[in-house]
């Protein structure tokens, strides 16, 4: 399946105003072993809890609309978007006050037939980098240890001067 169609069905999910639209998209991008998880969620799985948590938005946030920010960044089987949350009322939750508007990432994975798999939502991902001004990566380079990146099995030394030693190992 086109993941770009997987996931402009999944922005529709959320933009629909009533159950039957928010099912129908979602049908189309989300499986009943699909999981979605937030800050302000327990990870929630298949279409039944993915449409009651989007219909219980506005009731958490009134007049809840979500948007994109820009097309989404996707490679392999994974992909992220940035999104925005806006409200008439504050939005506040977990003891912070987030304004009328509140930014968020998800990282989707999408399974072998194309669908979402899982989604891993995040709040104010750049307002945090750049409130901390700081490479999320400086710790580990400060303290010795190589970044180091994962994917299928292999993982990939970030901080390697030698191309050739790039791959630090493979798994069997």
């Amino acid at each position: 399946m086109d993941r770009e169609l997987v996931l402009a069905a999944y922005e529709r999910a959320w933009v629909a105003q009533d159950e039957e639209d928010i099912r129908e998209a979602l049908t189309t991008c989300w499986t009943e072993t699909s999981t979605y998880v937030s800050p302000i969620t327990d990870s929630v799985r298949g279409v039944d809890a993915l449409t009651s948590l989007i219909l219980d938005f506005p009731v958490m946030f009134p007049d809840a609309a979500m948007q994109l920010l820009g097309p989404s960044n996707a490679h392999h089987d994974v992909a992220c978007c940035s999104w925005r949350l806006t409200s008439t009322a504050r939005i506040r939750t977990q003891g912070r006050d987030y304004g009328m508007a509140l930014d968020g990432v998800d990282f989707i994975q999408f399974d072998d037939d194309g669908m979402i798999s899982t989604i891993t939502a995040f709040f104010n991902v750049d307002r945090a980098a750049n409130e901390a001004a700081v490479d999320p990566l400086t710790p580990r380079r400060l303290h010795g240890g190589t970044v180091r990146s994962g994917y299928g099995g292999r993982v990939i030394d970030l901080d390697s001067a030698d191309p050739e030693s790039d791959l630090a190992y493979e798994s069997g």
